[in-house]
């Protein structure tokens, strides 16, 4: 009695396994959101991240940096939104959602210094810290659809979006000043402003003050872009297709901020670099806020062009390398080559849907997998990645936690 009922299961089971036509599914509405963190670095492991001690061993770490030191890279995400479908062939789209990121790197000849000591006892001074980063709000509307003309091929899409810098902080540096004429003496100091649209009531100096919210202010100063999207189907297994996000049309203006700098940072002695008891003094901030600015304020645009290959005409298997570039804001001098491949499986009526893919983004080699479970009213997304901005790293670096959720008729 067993045996053919286990032989009847596993004849179900892969008879869904080698049928992956697209069941119909949320095809004429659907609601879901996103969120999303990523930390990247260069220094330390994934498994390292989660332990309550972190151990980083300059003196093995310095050699192997590459020009731009030691780096560190946060990026989050959030989003919600409202697909509504109309006569199978015109495609509405309604979003809002928060993303943005952080970029900081140690300049290598300090993290040299600091592993090696001043071996030569001579003075120098450079950049000890370099940061910038912004964050984003949103709110938009897309269309998009299908040409009957072309039989269907051909898919083009647009979407319109009014966004708010929160946060927006221009590169700024942390620098330091070593000198030797007499003992040891290391002085830092920090040009870094941060711009926001609300207004803060401090007069300068350790006292951040109580923010000044002005709901007119704050939306006067967002701006607009958009985003382009097209795709066309080749052959029966071969689709084209090209997003272009974020192409600007009106920037963001943000007229208020803080100027953070350091309090006296200072540190002296005779030997500091082999005084192993040396107290290293409070690192206190100061702050003036400041009004009155013209700051303009871009996201960051970028391009991707893919091509989905589907060896077997169905969704069973399907093979994705992009190409593009991505120009990251507030740094104008910093674009980057993108590159990546994706291979991704649906099995079971496309219940369980896994891909893998490895890429590098906006400067960071990631490598993902991801596991969907889609119940046709209902879908659940899951994607974890290691990621790095170095590539022999990204297997073993950072890491990255995206959850999604769908669901429709």
């Amino acid at each position: 009695m067993k045996k053919p009922l286990i032989i009847g299961v596993l004849l179900i089971c892969s008879f869904g396994l080698l049928s992956a036509e697209d069941t119909p599914h949320r095809k004429k509405w659907e609601i879901g959101s996103d969120i999303g963190l990523g930390l990247a670095n260069n220094m330390v492991g994934f498994t390292d991240i989660l332990k309550k001690n972190i151990l980083i061993d300059l003196d093995k770490l310095a050699p192997e940096m590459d020009d731009k030191g030691a780096m560190l890279n946060f990026d989050l995400f959030a989003d919600a939104f409202f697909n509504l479908t109309i006569k199978e062939r015109y495609f509405l789209s309604f979003y809002t959602g928060l993303e943005g990121g952080f970029s900081e790197s140690f300049d290598k000849s300090f993290m040299e210094l600091i592993s090696r000591g001043n071996l030569n006892n001579h003075n120098s001074a450079g950049d000890a810290l370099n940061i910038s980063g912004a964050v984003f709000g949103e709110i938009g509307a897309g269309f998009s659809t299908r040409f009957e003309a072309l039989n269907d091929k051909l898919k083009i899409g647009g979407s319109l979006a009014y966004y708010i810098p929160i946060i927006y902080m221009p590169p700024g540096k942390v620098t330091y000043d070593l000198n030797t004429d007499a003992g040891t003496l290391i002085t830092a100091s920090a040009d870094i402003k941060v711009y926001t649209p609300i207004g803060f009531t401090g007069r300068g100096g350790t006292e951040l003050g109580e923010p000044e919210i002005d709901v007119g202010k704050i939306l006067q100063s967002g701006g607009v872009d958009f985003s382009l999207q097209a795709e066309y189907r080749l052959f029966t297994f071969l689709d084209l297709g090209m997003n272009f996000n974020h192409i600007p049309l009106v920037p963001a203006t943000l007229k208020s901020g803080l100027a953070v700098g350091l309090d006296n940072f200072t540190i002296g002695s005779d030997n500091l670099l082999s005084n192993p008891t040396l107290d290293i003094p409070e690192i206190k901030l100061t702050y003036g806020p400041f009004s009155g600015a013209n700051q303009k304020a871009l996201r960051p645009m970028k391009l991707d062009i893919y091509a989905d290959c589907r060896p077997f005409s169905n969704d069973l298997l399907l093979v994705r390398p992009n190409i593009g570039f991505t120009a990251i804001y507030p740094d104008p001098e910093e674009a980057h080559f993108n590159i990546g491949a994706l291979v991704k499986t649906s099995l079971v009526k496309n219940i369980f849907n896994i891909y893998l893919a490895m890429g590098i983004d906006g400067g960071i080699w990631k490598n993902r997998i991801g596991l969907g479970l889609n119940f046709r009213a209902a879908e659940f997304l899951m994607e974890v990645s290691a990621q790095s901005q170095k590539f022999d790293k990204s297997f073993t670096s950072g890491l990255g936690v995206t959850l999604g959720t769908r669901f429709g008729w």
